[in-house]
């Protein structure tokens, strides 16, 4: 018994629009699941902090992690994941930023902050950094901070789950 199905080019051309529209709608589903599981882990990642060593109390940092999208079109997602915080002071440049990636401070931007919430910047103005280690006083014109990091290492490490959504969408997408 020989089974005999006709196909002509019509019938395949409305098959390829179909799984094209499933694939636009999978690539935003990727994307919204990439997002999201990077921020997961940023979040657990993110430096807390200690009182007292920070313009921004401890824990703002991992609270203010957010997702923007996805964005984009049928065929090219995009999205971002990061910190909405600044500084508590308007002065000191984005704080976010400058715990990923770390680099110098300056007395000039806490001279900035202390007189902007009331404090004092030192003596007859001047700019200074205070720091105790071991009950020894330091007073240096700039500290340069280590990057923590955590934005790369959150997407190195999510890379697993992400793939495990590409799997599963492409999947879900391509099987009638």
């Amino acid at each position: 018994m020989d089974v005999r199905y006709d196909i002509t080019v019509a019938h395949t051309e409305v098959g390829l629009n179909v799984l094209a529209e499933k694939l636009k709608v999978a690539g935003f589903l990727i994307t919204r699941d990439a997002l999201h599981e990077i921020q997961k882990l940023a979040i657990t990642m993110a430096p807390m902090g200690s009182g007292g060593n920070s313009t921004n109390p401890p824990g703002t940092l991992k609270r203010h992690i957010t997702v923007e999208g996805p964005r984009g079109r049928s065929v090219r997602w995009e999205g971002v994941v990061g910190p909405t915080v600044t500084s508590a002071n308007r002065w000191m440049h984005n704080y976010g930023g400058q715990r990923e990636f770390g680099g110098p401070i300056y007395a000039g931007q806490v001279a900035r902050s202390l007189l902007s919430s009331g404090g004092r910047a030192g003596e007859g103005g001047a700019p200074r950094l205070f720091f105790r280690i071991y009950s020894q006083w330091y007073s240096p014109v700039m500290v340069n901070q280590k990057g923590a990091h955590y934005l790369l290492r959150a997407r190195i490490f999510a890379m697993p789950g992400i793939n495990r959504a590409i799997r599963k969408r492409l999947s879900e997408a391509i099987v009638v």
